[in-house]
């Protein structure tokens, strides 16, 4: 799903929305999506923040869920909760970055929650949610961070990090910041809980 906000460079949103099994657009993330070529199987929210509605007349109306503006979810959550009703099994988030730190914040807030997103993906980082197994590539010193969410406690295994997360069990508001890739490929195993590994996105 794309939301407003900054959003990462087109080949990387046309990466990940182009195989996806249904492409929602909340509010603004409309002008992002119509930008790198795509168009949206739904459109979602409040469009308060959405520079013109003439962008929705290009669709039918059973493609167009409009929301009050006073409303207990944000247009993001609305997105990935309709993302989910039609039989999304995975959330990829593309956008949200920049803006009013309270909505990156609530963004980061959704992989606390029982049934979270598995990547985000802004401007500048891309965000993923270790809940088994996960291989890692790419330079050898590549920095990248991992913090414990949800409410279980993690315990890990890793391989090809600088400081291996083998010996540690993290609870909610422990941190694991700039770790390093050791050669061009890591794994991390979780036994427990889980991770959200953080990698900052090349210019």
């Amino acid at each position: 799903m794309i939301t407003g906000g900054e959003a990462p460079q087109k080949p990387v949103v046309l990466r990940w929305a182009e195989p996806a099994g249904i492409v929602v657009a909340a509010d603004s993330g409309l002008e992002t999506a119509m930008l790198c070529g795509l168009r949206p199987d739904l459109v979602v929210g409040d469009f308060d923040s959405l520079e013109s509605t003439e962008l929705l007349s290009d669709f039918r109306q059973s493609q167009i869920l409009r929301y009050p503006r006073d409303k207990d979810e944000t247009d993001t959550e609305i997105a990935v909760r309709v993302s989910r009703e039609r039989g999304a099994d995975e959330i990829v988030i593309i956008g949200g970055g920049g803006g009013q730190m309270s909505h990156f914040v609530g963004i980061l807030s959704l992989f606390d929650r029982p049934d979270p997103p598995s990547v985000w993906i802004t401007d500048s980082a891309e965000f993923t949610c270790i809940t088994g197994s996960i291989s890692i590539t790419g330079q050898a010193g590549e920095v990248m961070s991992f913090f414990p969410v949800g409410c279980e406690t993690c315990e890990m295994r890793s391989e090809g990090l600088k400081w291996p997360l083998d010996t540690v069990a993290w609870n909610k508001g422990d941190i694991g910041v700039s770790n390093e890739l050791s050669d061009t490929r890591a794994e991390v195993h979780m036994e427990r809980g889980r991770l959200l590994m953080i990698r900052d996105l090349k210019a």
